[in-house]
């Protein structure tokens, strides 16, 4: 299990290219995703340039960023500043998204829910984000009973408080779902080959998920989520990864075990919308 992780899609990525004032945009999406008309998403990336970045905290652009996030949304019909946002802390805690939300955090660090690394919603038109630099970013769906979806910052300290369980459990509250129904895709993150911990990291993972690598380990992070979504209830079939190492895919990620603080931030859009 070390070395395996959810069913990827590496092998043929989905790239969606778009050309603005300031340069080239590109995401990917989740292929067993795409085909739902009531759900848009995409993950953006590092543009060709260097630009792309979404994220409005620790110095970098702030205008920029608002920019690049208007792009991406506009791109999935959604209105820019109806975003949410969440206060990201490598957490687990999980606010449920309603009306009153609408535009937290869409234009301003000031303005984001507190301390928040999951967002969760059943209200169509109301996109979420995640923002990330090596951390696993999740996306839930629902169809049925009721429309849901859930974006989540992952990385090792999340996954050690079961953030993912618990979004599942939520979300399937929210929508009347059973788990073995719920969607997920695992977006680009740190892989198991670059992300070498140490053992106060290593004490909280699976032993599944850990290979010994000289004074070191080596931590299969996309797998770990994988695991936490299937002992939630997850059908292993219903879980999609895109499989991109962001500390080597210097070309199309930031990274900021790469970079360091200064990187940029790459983003899980998602919203629901109403078919017709």
């Amino acid at each position: 299990m070390a070395g395996s992780g959810p069913r990827s899609t590496s092998a043929n990525l989905r790239f969606v290219n778009i050309q603005t004032a300031r340069g080239e945009h590109r995401w990917l999406q989740f292929e067993s995703l795409i085909g739902f008309p009531n759900l848009r998403h995409l993950f953006s990336l590092r543009s060709e340039s260097g630009g792309g970045n979404i994220s409005l905290s620790g110095g970098r652009d702030q205008a920029k960023a608002i920019e690049s996030r208007a792009t991406f949304l506009s791109a999935m019909g959604a209105n820019p500043s109806c975003l949410v946002v969440g206060g990201q802390v490598h957490g687990s805690d999980i606010q449920i998204v309603r009306e009153a939300e609408k535009g937290k955090g869409a234009t301003s660090p000031e303005t984001v829910l507190f301390e928040t690394d999951g967002l969760l919603t059943t209200v169509p038109h109301l996109p979420l984000m995640t923002a990330v630099g090596d951390c696993g970013a999740v996306l839930l769906f629902v169809e049925k009973p009721k429309p849901g979806i859930a974006v989540l910052h992952a990385g090792w300290r999340g996954l050690v408080g079961k953030i993912l369980p618990k979004a599942v459990h939520l979300l399937c509250e929210e929508t009347g779902a059973q788990p073995k129904s719920v969607l997920a895709g695992i977006g680009p993150c740190i892989a198991f080959d670059s992300f070498q911990v140490q053992e106060d990291v290593a004490r909280f993972a699976p032993k599944t998920c850990l290979e010994e690598y000289k004074d070191r380990f080596l931590l299969n992070l996309p797998g770990w989520a994988q695991l936490q979504l299937e002992e939630a209830g997850l059908l292993p079939s219903n879980i999609e990864g895109i499989l991109l190492d962001t500390f080597v895919n210097e070309e199309l990620c930031f990274s900021h075990r790469r970079q360091g603080p200064p990187a940029g931030r790459m983003g899980l859009f998602a919203m629901l919308s109403e078919p017709g």
